[in-house]
């Protein structure tokens, strides 16, 4: 019980990457290397007496699947930051819900876990909800283009995938590996591969501003240290049900610090249309309905 009140300070920090991010008018894989290379820095003194010693007993195979996975939740990174420069906030949030149903969706394909008729109804649902909100983006005409909030949506989808498949590489290697040893080698990896697409971006980050650092380094600190890394020391200690159940809070409680900033000149006009509230309550019933299908069947003999 007491990991419960952990999951979820995780996921309020997490909920406030969205705001961080908005604010931080850095280039995407600069933010994103910036964060995931700074997590790790933070943790590399408590890694440092026992890596050597702790990789020394594990298979080599598992450090590359550990650092594919790190290299993809750095990709990860760069897609759901770079979707803010092209969709709105509220698109944003909302379609990254559907992560959890992307977990759904690669556990059955790629692990070969047990689905039921509920868990496949409730993703049809999901998908319904998920092209209501991207059919609204490409068809809203308020000035913005349309094109634009289509790829920004996709980037979040590609960001959803991208998430779940890192968490599949590398949970084997978390099973062996102490907390602080996982999560340096598995930062690094992500903050590098972030580090070489901003490279091939061509992002400039120069700045005499020093607003947008301040912005990277609370990006850092909450919703990376205290966000992004308690999920993976608790991924050991909590069911995979209880992390995902938690994710579908993150658009409610996104889009309620954007209300409650109420800076229109940053962060865009509040836009909940109905087709997006209708296909937003869709996608979040769906999911929540998924997993507690997927719940029930895996307690089944």
């Amino acid at each position: 019980m007491r990991a419960i009140p952990l999951l979820l300070l995780a996921q309020l920090c997490v909920s406030s990457a969205p705001v961080l991010i908005t604010l931080c008018d850095l280039p995407p894989a600069t933010v994103a290397a910036g964060r995931l290379l700074g997590a790790s820095l933070f943790f590399l003194p408590f890694a440092l007496p026992r890596i050597r010693r702790e990789l020394a007993g594990v298979a080599r195979a598992d450090i590359v699947r550990v650092c594919i996975g790190g290299a993809l939740f750095g990709i990860h990174f760069v897609l759901f930051i770079g979707a803010f420069k092209l969709t709105s906030f509220e698109s944003a949030v909302v379609v990254l819900s559907f992560q959890p149903m992307t977990a759904l969706l690669l556990g059955q394909w790629m692990l070969g876990e047990r689905s039921n008729g509920g868990m496949w109804l409730a993703v049809l649902a999901a998908f319904i909800g998920l092209a209501m909100l991207v059919w609204n983006d490409a068809t809203v005409d308020d000035g913005a283009s349309n094109l634009d909030r289509v790829l920004g949506d996709l980037c979040v989808i590609g960001a959803c995938v991208l998430i779940v498949i890192s968490y599949i590489f590398g949970r084997r290697l978390r099973q062996k590996l102490s907390f602080p040893v996982y999560i340096v080698i598995f930062f690094a990896c992500g903050g590098f591969a972030s580090v070489i697409c901003a490279i091939l971006m061509g992002e400039r980050p120069a700045t005499n501003d020093a607003e947008p650092w301040l912005w990277l380094l609370a990006l850092i600190f909450l919703p990376t240290i205290t966000g992004h890394a308690l999920f993976h020391y608790l991924v050991k200690h909590v069911r995979v049900f209880s992390i995902n159940i938690v994710f579908v809070l993150e658009p409610l409680m996104a889009v309620s610090a954007k209300w409650l900033i109420d800076d229109p000149e940053r962060f865009g006009p509040a836009e909940l249309g109905g087709i997006q509230i209708a296909g937003a309550v869709l996608l979040l019933a769906g999911v929540t309905v998924g997993l507690a299908a997927r719940e029930r069947g895996l307690k089944k003999p």
